[in-house]
């Protein structure tokens, strides 16, 4: 079983930094950086070139990135920086392809690539964020807040792939580096849609356009929702060979972040999922008549 609840889609009304804040560190690539020089220490598997895929840079910088395609490891790490006063990371990736004129193919199943810091006097990595190898299909700007543990006088940055499958396969590009004393602001928020499930959901209906599997009730693993809001969820319990609940076409135009409650499977009343028992978020554009993978829930 699983279930789902307390979806949002969300509009921005402010910039991700609060303030530009002061630069530390910055790399946009507009030359091919040296090697060992003051910015980066090594890099492994890639070259900096335009991507196979297209550039990932804003409009109006330099198309060059750092690109790994080739076979063996892949990953690029800068000097050790002093990030006492850094507070985020920022920069732009792009993992796989999926443009009709793109010749990066999309990563499969563990192609994943982690950013990883190791603080002054450390000698193991420690991961700030795992970039699903699904996740990253159009060029994508990450932000990330630093760490207290990572804010010391000589800490590295590594972007590294866990795994691929040898030369010209699950190929990734970073560009548009920025480290800054900015702290990470918490955006105004415009919702776009949302439901929480309550007596007034229904499907078809203003919201959905189909639900299949499921009922609107309350999980037998018990209510997934923050305290407060009503118990019910769209929560997949049936014999029906095909689960799923999918929205009426909805205006995104405005829209930059999608968030929601899940559970699936449990140990209190819920049975374990098992194993390719995944659920995926799928969306399909407007002129398109099929869908597109935006992430995949493990079943564990």
């Amino acid at each position: 079983e699983w279930a789902i609840d307390h979806i949002r889609v969300t509009d921005t009304s402010t910039s991700t930094a609060a303030s530009q804040g002061a630069i530390i560190f910055s790399e946009s690539f507009n030359t091919a950086p040296t090697i060992g020089g003051p910015k980066w220490a090594s890099i492994s598997g890639g070259v900096f070139k335009i991507p196979d895929c297209g550039s990932i840079d804003l409009p109006g910088a330099s198309s060059l990135a750092a690109f790994f395609q080739q076979t063996g490891t892949r990953s690029i790490q800068t000097q050790r920086l002093n990030l006492v006063n850094a507070r985020t990371l920022l920069f732009r990736v792009l993992i796989g392809g999926t443009s009709s004129t793109s010749t990066c193919e999309p990563a499969e199943a563990n192609e994943d690539v982690v950013v990883e810091y190791q603080p002054s006097g450390n000698s193991s990595y420690t991961r700030l964020k795992l970039l699903a190898y699904n996740g990253y299909l159009t060029a994508t700007t990450v932000t990330i807040a630093l760490p207290i543990a990572a804010q010391t006088a000589a800490t590295a940055i590594r972007w590294r792939q866990l795994e691929h499958g040898g030369s010209n396969t699950g190929e990734w590009a970073i560009d548009a580096i920025e480290i800054s004393s900015s702290p990470i602001a918490t955006p105004t928020l415009t919702t776009i849609f949302s439901d929480n499930f309550d007596a007034s959901s229904t499907a078809p209906g203003t919201k959905w356009s189909a639900f299949f599997g499921g009922t609107f009730s309350t999980p037998d693993c018990g209510s997934i929702d923050l305290s407060g809001f009503s118990s019910e969820a769209a929560f997949f319990s049936g014999s029906a060979t095909s689960r799923y609940i999918q929205t009426v076409a909805l205006d995104l135009s405005f829209a930059r972040s999608l968030s929601f409650r899940m559970r699936i499977g449990g140990s209190d009343g819920c049975d374990p999922a098992d194993d390719d028992e995944d659920v995926v978020v799928e969306y399909k554009p407007a002129g398109s008549s099929s869908f597109r993978q935006l992430m995949l829930l493990p079943y564990n």
